[in-house]
């Protein structure tokens, strides 16, 4: 709080009543929104570091190769090592994308997903 001492000459317009030993308070607006927005954020990037979404948005290393491996061998037949390797990178490229879109506690739930995003997303990698 601020006191205001010397205002002994100074009255208000409209009662004509003088300032002497009137405090004045200046509230703090910005302070509880600050502390609203720390704790909303703080509370958000708890939850993903819980939920490992933050740390490590990539899906384990063998269910990365099991989705890469069953896109690429779809449709192995007469296939060269060449088409192959192209094929493989147009399948990385389309997980790349799609994990972003589906965490992986969403894809333990419904491993279907992935299927559909990768097929939306493959096109952007031809």
């Amino acid at each position: 709080m601020n006191e205001v001492d010397q205002c002994g000459d100074i009255q208000c317009h409209s009662c004509h009543g003088s300032f002497k030993e009137f405090s004045f308070v200046k509230k703090s607006i910005i302070s509880i929104t600050t502390a609203l927005v720390i704790g909303t954020g703080g509370g958000v990037f708890y939850n993903k570091v819980k939920t490992n979404e933050y740390l490590d948005p990539r899906y384990p290393v063998g269910i990365e190769y099991s989705i890469i491996d069953t896109c690429v061998s779809g449709s192995e037949i007469g296939m060269s090592y060449h088409k192959r390797l192209e094929k493989r990178k147009i399948c990385i490229c389309a997980l790349e994308k799609s994990q972003p879109d589906l965490p992986y506690s969403e894809y333990r739930k419904d491993r279907s997903q992935i299927n559909v995003l990768m097929n939306k997303n493959i096109y952007g990698c031809l």
